[in-house]
Formats: structure tokens, C-alpha cells, sequence
């Protein structure tokens, strides 16, 4: 009969676990998304690490180079064995002398652990599995919770070898595109201390989120300290810099103050015909409905030709299209430029941008990365070639003779400002002066704006975690979610699947009633099942309709061991059965 329980109530838990990925995608699919979206990155640092330069350690208490990489490698593979067995036996092997061999390993060891993630069954990957070092367990959880940990492991040591490339005459590679380090040390902080106030998938899911905006702070606390930096480069910026002819070193991320001119023919505006050394454009459409005003863009382009700024360090070249501040969008809307804008569209080759991410990608990378100092894109994203009637025209224009400053980093071999993800190439509008006032106030605004929201939402998010004190937080669950909860609770308790109760307790209350309003714990399968339940807080006393107890009915099926634990636990002895108008020592005494 206890098999037969047993198998129900499994089925049931997998009804339940099809039933959720209906709704939402599952925790083992998440891990599996971010998972592949990290590769990348880790084969770019394993192989940016110099040939002969494994021993390098920045301090003899470190970590050597070889050590933290093969790491990496032998980490997939303990994935591999944690989801075959269930178990991880760590212990420190040695790396292999060269950097390709360990970059190969760690590509053979990733496709088996590929392989292993999609054929593992969510029963798998929620199931219980073991960490153990020298024998002994060392860490205990799900299999989910442990693969979750490793990767947020695995990219902690990626960061500790991308620190070690530069001083090891390596290049670091360009692996962040939006702060994912960041955002894994957030969220991975943020799992460890709240994960288990919440129920699944918010365990995983709120740590996410909050670790991304957590990121997004600290990305801003960056920007504002860089912003600073630049704001103090100028403000002690001499008069004379660069009076002498010298100039910045190779690398160097400087200032560069000056009007900036063109070398060759100056661009024409598309819209109003006005010289420029670069422009970008807009043309957008706004429309209105019951959720509020929307504004819709239906084109776009960018225009830069070979310049330079003339600086005290001489002519130094723009070689990248910058990010523009200061330069003000000009709203056209005069007949002439209507006209010009309709030509444009009509004549101009338009670069297709709609539900092509990967165009979208391209065409963006390309822009950032141009470094040859001229640049054209147009870009469509309408299906509709014609200009709308109730069109948006803006245009921004940087105009030769402009006083600008430029911030960026300095290339010797091609004299010139030249693009860097790390370091994005900005023009600023004024003198020096001017500019580092304006960058002063926007970086005392953007750290305090940083801090500010850093406060609400931690604020927010512990704040509710003191309101309900230790209850677990969940997902609001329909009445045939709960049901099924309900029925597999109880069928775990009966059949004294202590791992299936642990699953379905934070969503399911202990005193969990069946349709005789019996609990769990009247149906205890045996002692260890009936003090695990009453550690969660069972209620010993509590009565089914027809007023019996659970020492009632585990005393008349004869369960000696579980009437132990039920009366060390504060069972009464002398509570009368409204039907059977018996107490459980007469009822033991009756069966």
C-alpha cells in the first residue's frame, strides 16, 4: 500500500512540475541559458593566458595561473559527476603544462556537461546532491543549488585570471559586454543570503533580478568615479599641455580640448543641409492609446568623416564615432525639411533592423568599434518606406570649428582617439573648463542618484523580508495548484518520502488536509516522517471531522515508535473522540 502511495504521490509531483513550465520557464532551463551565454567568455580568458606563464601568481599566498585555470576546466567536469551520481569527490589534480591543453580540456569537459544539462530530468535536478572534500561532505543541497553555486564560482576565478593576464604580458579580452561579472557577483551574493526565504522559482529568480539591478548601481558608482577622474584630469589641466609637441602615451586614456575640423569634405546634414563633421538622426513617430503615449522609431543613421581636434597636443584624430554630450537634438519641421528628409529616405540604402537581433548586434558592434574615422549607417525599422505624415524629425550635428572635448583612449601608431569598450570615446561640447564643471555635477549626481536607488530596493527587498519574519515567499498558486500540493504532501507523508516533503513544505502548509480534514502527520509512515513533520511545526493536537487525533490514529494502526514521538511532543493523552467518545489509550486497547 506504501508503494502504491508512493507512486501516486510522485506522479503527482511531476504533474505539478509540467504543470509550472507551462507557466514559466523552469530553474534548470534558466541555468542552462546562462550557462551557454558564460562559454564564450571563459574560453576567451583561458586563451589569452601567455604560453610559459602558468607559474605566474601576483602573490606567493595566490593562486597560481595554471592552478585557477585548470580549475575552470576540472569544475565542468565535477558537474559532470554531480549529475551522474549525484555526488562531487573534489581533489586538487595537476594542470597540464601548456595553455592549449588546458583550453582543450575545458572544451571537451563543457560538451559532456552540455549534454548531461539537457538530458537531466527537473526530478534530477531538484533531487539532493553532495559536495565532498578528503571523504567527508563539506556541502550538502540540491543538485540545482550546487550547479548554481559553481558557475557563480567559476565566474569569481575568471575574474581572479582576467586580473592576472595584463601583468602576465597578456591581453585582457573584452568579455563584459554588459557588466555579466558584475551581475553575477551580485546575484550570487544576494542567492546566499536569501535564497532560502523564498520559494522556488523566486529563490533563483529574486537574487537575479536584484543582482542585475544591483549591477546597474554599481555600473552607475562607476560611471560617477569616471566622470570624476575626467573632471579632475581637467580641471589641472595646464594651458600649455602638449605646447612642447609632445604627446600622450600609447594607451593612455586622455583629455583632449580643442576645435575639431575636418580633413577632407565636410558631410552634409540630410535633413537641414548644414556642414558637419558628424550627425546622427532620428525619425520617429508618437501615437497614443489606453496604456498612455508611445513614441516609435522608424529610422536612424549616423555620419562621421575623417577629422581631427586641434588640440596642444597638435592634430589628434577622431577615429570612432563618439557617444555626443551637450550637442543638442534639433527638432525640424519646416517644408524645406520635410522635403529633404522625404528625398533621403527615398534615395538612401537602408540597413533592415526589425526582428533580426543578431543584424541589430552586428550593426551596433560595428558602430562601436569603427576605428578608421568614417562612418555611414542608415537604418530602417519600419516596413514602410514613405515618410509619415505625423513624423518626428531630429537631427544632431557636431559642426566643424565646434570647441569640443574629447575623452578617450590614445593610440600612438595611429595618433588618434580610437574606440574601447572598457573606455568609450566621448565628445563633450565647450573648453575644458566649462566641460569639467558640467562633469563634476554629473558625477556627484549620478553617485548619489546610485546610492539613493541602491537604498530603495535593498530597502524594499529586506524590508519585506522582516514583515514576514521566517515565512517563506512565493508565487500566489491557483486552487488546483494548491490541491495537487496538497494531495502530494499528504502522499509523502505516508509513504515517508521525507525529500518529497521538503520539496512541497515552503508551498504547502504542514497541516495540509485531505477530505477527512486528516494531516500529515496523522498519516505519518513512521517515526522519523512524524518528527520531521512536527519539526515543521505539525500541530500534534489537531483533530479530523470526526475529532481523532493523530496519537488516536496512529495508536490504533499500532505504530509504537511514532506514539513515542508523538506523546515527547505534547500529545494530549486525555482528548476524547467526538465519534468514537474514546481516548487514544482506549482505542490502542479496542485495536
Amino acid at each position: 500500500m506504501r508503494a502504491l502511495y508512493a507512486n501516486h504521490g510522485k506522479k503527482v509531483l511531476r504533474y505539478a512540475a509540467r504543470s509550472k513550465r507551462r507557466l514559466i520557464m523552469t530553474n534548470r532551463e534558466f541555468f542552462i541559458q546562462r550557462w551557454e551565454s558564460e562559454q564564450p567568455a571563459f574560453l576567451k580568458v583561458l586563451r589569452a593566458i601567455p604560453e610559459g606563464q602558468l607559474a605566474y601568481r601576483p602573490h606567493e599566498r595566490s593562486s597560481a595561473a595554471g592552478a585557477v585555470a585548470w580549475q575552470l576546466a576540472e569544475e565542468q567536469k565535477q558537474l559532470c559527476e554531480l549529475l551522474d551520481a549525484g555526488e562531487i569527490h573534489f581533489e586538487v589534480k595537476l594542470h597540464p603544462e601548456k595553455v592549449s591543453d588546458i583550453a582543450k580540456a575545458y572544451e571537451k569537459a563543457t560538451e559532456e556537461l552540455r549534454g548531461r544539462l539537457k538530458s537531466a530530468s527537473d526530478e534530477k535536478w531538484s533531487s539532493k546532491g553532495k559536495f565532498l572534500s578528503g571523504g567527508k561532505v563539506a556541502w550538502s543541497d540540491t543538485v540545482q543549488n550546487l550547479c548554481w553555486g559553481y558557475l557563480f564560482d567559476m565566474v569569481h576565478h575568471r575574474g581572479q585570471l582576467s586580473a592576472y593576464l595584463r601583468p602576465m604580458g597578456g591581453k585582457v579580452p573584452a568579455i563584459y559586454v554588459v557588466g555579466l561579472l558584475t551581475w553575477a557577483v551580485c546575484a550570487g551574493a544576494y542567492w546566499y543570503y536569501i535564497h532560502s526565504r523564498f520559494q522556488p522559482p523566486l529563490d533563483w529568480a529574486v537574487p537575479v533580478v536584484a543582482g542585475l539591478l544591483m549591477a546597474t548601481v554599481v555600473g552607475n558608482l562607476r560611471a560617477g568615479l569616471s566622470s570624476a577622474i575626467n573632471a579632475s584630469r581637467l580641471s589641472q589641466q595646464s594651458a600649455f599641455s602638449g605646447s612642447m609637441g609632445e604627446k600622450p602615451k600609447d594607451g593612455q586614456i586622455v583629455t583632449v580640448p580643442g576645435r575639431i575640423r575636418a580633413t577632407g569634405s565636410a558631410l552634409r546634414a540630410p535633413f537641414s543641409d548644414r556642414p558637419a563633421v558628424l550627425y546622427s538622426y532620428d525619425v520617429s513617430r508618437t501615437s497614443s492609446d489606453s496604456n498612455g503615449v508611445h513614441t516609435t522609431n522608424d529610422f536612424s543613421g549616423f555620419g562621421l568623416t575623417p577629422s581631427v581636434i586641434d588640440s596642444g597636443y597638435g592634430a589628434v584624430r577622431v577615429l570612432g564615432f563618439p557617444t555626443l554630450e551637450g550637442f543638442s537634438k534639433e527638432q525640424l519641421d519646416s517644408e524645406v525639411n520635410v522635403a529633404k528628409a522625404q528625398e533621403y529616405l527615398s534615395t538612401a540604402t537602408f540597413q533592415d533592423m526589425r526582428f533580426n537581433p543578431l543584424t541589430m548586434y552586428r550593426e551596433v558592434k560595428d558602430l562601436m568599434s569603427d576605428d578608421d574615422g568614417q562612418v555611414h549607417k542608415d537604418w530602417r525599422m519600419t516596413s514602410d518606406a514613405e515618410l509619415s505624415t505625423d513624423a518626428n524629425l531630429l537631427e544632431q550635428i557636431v559642426a566643424p570649428g565646434d570647441q569640443v572635448t574629447a575623452i578617450g583612449k590614445y593610440s600612438a601608431e595611429k595618433d588618434g582617439l580610437v574606440p574601447d569598450l572598457a573606455n568609450p570615446l566621448r565628445l563633450i561640447r565647450g573648453d575644458a573648463q566649462v566641460v569639467a564643471g558640467s562633469l563634476w555635477k554629473k558625477a556627484a549626481s549620478t553617485v548619489i542618484g546610485a546610492i539613493i536607488f541602491a537604498a530603495v530596493i535593498n530597502g524594499a527587498l529586506f524590508g519585506l523580508l522582516r514583515i514576514r519574519d521566517s515565512k517563506p515567499i512565493g508565487i500566489p498558486r491557483t486552487a488546483s495548484q494548491k490541491r495537487i500540493d496538497r494531495a502530494a504532501l499528504l502522499n509523502a507523508a505516508k509513504s515517508g518520502d521525507v525529500t518529497a516533503m521538503g520539496m512541497l513544505i515552503g508551498q504547502t502548509p504542514v497541516d495540509a488536509r485531505d477530505d477527512d480534514e486528516s494531516t500529515p502527520l496523522m498519516h505519518a509512515a513512521d517515526a522519523k516522517t512524524a518528527s520531521w513533520l512536527i519539526a515543521h511545526g505539525a500541530d500534534v493536537n489537531a483533530v479530523n471531522y470526526q475529532g481523532d487525533t493523530a496519537l488516536m490514529l496512529q495508536a490504533r494502526e499500532g505504530s509504537a515508535e511514532v506514539v513515542k514521538v508523538l506523546v515527547k511532543s505534547g500529545a494530549k493523552l486525555d482528548t476524547i473522540s467526538t465519534k468514537w467518545k474514546t481516548t487514544a489509550l482506549q482505542q490502542a486497547l479496542d485495536a
